[in-house]
């Protein structure tokens, strides 16, 4: 009977017991909080040559995160469009000489039958050169004014509408592939009555197709439930690529955007290399190296809109002789992720992610920028041990 233990030592030895557990399980949930905490901020590098559309991408989770553009904001996307637009023209006027077309002599504005032209600084509208010229020197003028609200005066826009319906003009953005030219210039363009108003203000879509070179660094954070992902944006032209390691190092996932629409263009820095040979070539060499050896990659095949467009004209199989087959875009589209996905290297544990995209769609973004948020979350849970 001494071997038993009295009901007062039982019950002190429960509560001993329990009072470890309950220990226990503070000490685990504790660990296992700060397990999460380290977890939770997610670094996203977001890679590309240029003009694949990273900066529209960007843009796009501002809206679906941060809500609308103030009206500070739209002012001074304001200046920017009114400088798209006639950096747009002055690329045409450039390419008809560059091309060199005949310029076909029309009728001016003021010899059309209706009301007398305003465009007051134009005397000879059958010199390509002289007009081209006059409108840079408007442009500067115009450009050139501080701290004042960036209008396009009305004999601007008559004089830019009447070019962009001359038929020169509409043979030079046939060819477009042939030299360099914003892909929103159609769209500012046939839009110019409206951003010629005085009381134009930029749209979301207007906002999304501006076009700013990117120099240097550009951070975007948002938060999807407890977790906020950071996006680093880094400039995709060749000149811009030597900083790109000094973000390598502890990034969750690489996102690669490419412009599926670029199969016919060359490089702004070197005429001689195809877009999209040059991101083929960029994304083999950033998938294959040490640096992301167990980072997984999300592939954003961009601008399908853009590849939807260009399909009719035919020009596909001349620029990617390999591809045999049938003559339909998507068939086109599947082969150049698989171009982009054999690249893959042997050796490395990564995984790879593709999803077809219009930057400019901001459905089409919300849907994607969903879809990749939870397979990253996944991967970051499962890689940190807290998911079965």
């Amino acid at each position: 009977m001494g071997g038993c233990l009295s009901k007062k030592q039982q019950d002190d030895s429960s509560q001993t017991k329990n009072a470890e557990y309950r220990r226990t399980i503070e000490i685990e949930n504790s660990l296992h909080a700060e397990k999460l905490s380290r977890h939770r901020d997610i670094k996203l590098l977001l890679l590309g040559a240029g003009e694949a559309g990273k900066s529209t991408f960007l843009k796009q989770i501002r809206l679906i995160h941060e809500g609308t553009y103030s009206a500070e904001e739209r002012q001074a996307f304001r200046e920017i469009v009114v400088r798209n637009v006639l950096q747009c023209m002055l690329a045409l006027l450039d390419a008809a000489e560059m091309l060199g077309l005949a310029w076909q002599f029309e009728r001016s504005p003021s010899a059309g039958g209706g009301n007398s032209s305003q465009v007051s600084f134009m005397e000879d509208w059958s010199d390509l050169g002289k007009m081209r010229f006059i409108l840079q020197q408007q442009a500067d003028r115009l450009l050139g004014r501080d701290n004042v609200i960036l209008l396009l005066p009305a004999e601007i826009v008559e004089l830019l509408d009447w070019l962009w319906h001359h038929n020169t003009i509409k043979t030079v953005y046939n060819r477009r592939n042939e030299y360099q030219l914003n892909d929103s210039a159609a769209y500012y363009l046939n839009a110019l009555d409206r951003i010629g108003e005085p009381s134009f203000v930029p749209t979301d879509q207007d906002i999304l197709r501006s076009r700013v070179k990117t120099t240097g660094i550009v951070e975007t954070s948002f938060m999807v439930g407890h977790y906020r992902y950071h996006i680093i944006d880094i400039g995709g032209q060749r000149s811009e690529r030597k900083k790109w390691i000094h973000y390598f190092d502890r990034v969750t996932a690489v996102i690669f955007m490419v412009a599926l629409s670029e199969y016919d263009q060359v490089l702004y820095e070197d005429s001689s290399v195809n877009r999209l040979q040059e991101s083929l070539n960029l994304f083999k060499s950033i998938w294959n190296s040490t640096w992301f050896r167990h980072t997984s990659f999300v592939l954003l095949l961009n601008k399908t809109d853009l590849f939807l467009e260009k399909w009719s004209l035919g020009r596909f199989q001349k620029c990617f002789p390999k591809y045999q087959g049938p003559n339909r875009a998507k068939d086109a589209q599947l082969f150049l992720q698989q171009q982009f996905e054999a690249l893959k290297p042997d050796t490395y544990n990564t995984q790879l992610y593709s999803h077809f995209t219009t930057a400019t769609d901001t459905e089409n973004v919300r849907f994607v920028l969903a879809a990749v948020s939870d397979t990253i979350l996944q991967e970051v849970l499962q890689c940190a041990g807290l998911l079965d």
